[in-house]
């Protein structure tokens, strides 16, 4: 019949194909699962398995004793920070000391999430005994980000319990709190393909913490750092109509043509990029445009945006700032560098394990066949034609 598939008789001429997928009898061969999966459904799944990977571990001792440890830690940072400083500013009158706690609580609240959703984002993805899990980074990811929703609330309620002591508005506590979940979902996709990416354990944690770290306060770190490289002298002219906010930073001036000699300008806005990836920071920004939000933060933030725009010195070079001048969004650009580095991370981590997948199924190597005899890539793998001997 015409619609009966048969092997072509070998000795009339013409070319021959080698059947793919196929046995001699026109039937899909016995075990063969090479072909590509049929496309379906990968959230529900992903969030079963996430949600049953919750429920097993907040009943271990290894979850709270980390959790509670993360939030000791983070506790113990506040209270000696909170002494010090106290302790080095004794003849002045400074804030008492419940206030100082809080606000520096509010301040690592959102790096500490970081760490802690970068440790679990590698320990999701390796499972409970260590293995590599075979259905990607979805479930690794949803499951690190519920363990860290733990974490946020448990913090959420101290800092609330810590503003009703030192008599300071909640509102900051929730800002706080939002940045830190953010945090947590794009640390636990940077944790998670981190933890794909390098398959050796001890290489996988070391490359974590390394990013982890440099988000978090390398950024501000090598920020200080290269402040002696952007230093410059520039010519300046004297400042008409200038408006400053209370604060003391510039809102608007106008250049004169009167020249003032040269000054000494940090040109600022061309490192602030390193810091504004720091979760503190983008804290910062956030709850400065809150009604309710305390002074300090206010105060930094108008700074950071002053760095971030490079306006500490007016009229450098004669250029005027207007009332509509466009600003750096300091927050959202850390959030856009922390989402491109965890996108960066995916996709390495999804082209290493592509590349693995195709060196089990053809452990001879990808220019070798089964018999030993050398291929020619073709279109498509399935029609690799034999080279020449």
């Amino acid at each position: 019949m015409a619609g009966d598939w048969h092997l072509p008789d070998p000795q009339l001429p013409g070319p021959y194909f080698e059947p793919i997928g196929r046995d001699d009898g026109g039937r899909q061969p016995p075990g063969d699962d090479r072909g590509e999966p049929t496309a379906g459904p990968v959230l529900g799944p992903a969030l079963r398995t996430a949600a049953l990977d919750w429920w097993r571990a907040v009943r271990t001792l290894r979850f709270w004793t980390f959790t509670l440890g993360a939030a000791v830690a983070m506790g113990v940072v506040v209270g000696t920070v909170s002494w010090l400083s106290r302790s080095a500013d004794e003849s002045a009158e400074s804030m008492p000391v419940s206030v100082s706690a809080y606000l520096l609580a509010l301040l690592l609240f959102p790096a500490a999430s970081a760490f802690v959703a970068m440790h679990w984002g590698m320990a999701c993805w390796r499972g409970s005994r260590g293995q590599e899990r075979p259905a990607g980074l979805v479930a690794p990811i949803v499951a690190s980000i519920m363990r860290c929703l733990v974490f946020a609330v448990l913090i959420l309620a101290v800092l609330l319990a810590q503003a009703a002591l030192a008599r300071q508005p909640g509102a900051p506590a929730g800002v706080s709190a939002m940045v830190a979940v953010v945090e947590a979902v794009l640390f636990s996709v940077m944790g998670a393909a981190v933890a794909s990416l390098v398959r050796t354990r001890a290489r996988a944690g070391v490359a974590g913490w390394f990013v982890a770290l440099f988000l978090v306060a390398g950024g501000i770190g090598t920020c200080v750092l290269l402040l002696p490289a952007v230093r410059a002298e520039e010519p300046v002219t004297v400042a008409i109509n200038v408006q400053q906010a209370p604060d003391g930073t510039f809102l608007a001036y106008e250049c004169s043509r009167v020249q003032a000699g040269t000054t000494e300008v940090y040109r600022t806005e061309r490192i602030m990029w390193l810091a504004a990836s720091s979760p503190s920071v983008v804290f910062v920004m956030l709850v400065a445009e809150q009604d309710t939000a305390v002074e300090p933060f206010g105060w930094l933030s108008s700074r950071l945006q002053e760095a971030a725009d490079g306006t500490q010195v007016p009229c450098v070079n004669g250029e005027p700032l207007g009332g509509e001048a466009a600003h750096v969004p300091l927050g959202a650009s850390g959030l856009v560098i922390q989402g491109g580095v965890g996108g960066l991370l995916v996709a390495g981590a999804q082209v290493a394990s592509w590349r693995r997948r195709l060196r089990q199924e053809n452990p001879a190597g990808p220019d070798a066949a089964a018999d030993g005899q050398p291929l020619r890539p073709g279109r498509f793998d399935g029609l690799r034609r034999r080279g020449p001997k």
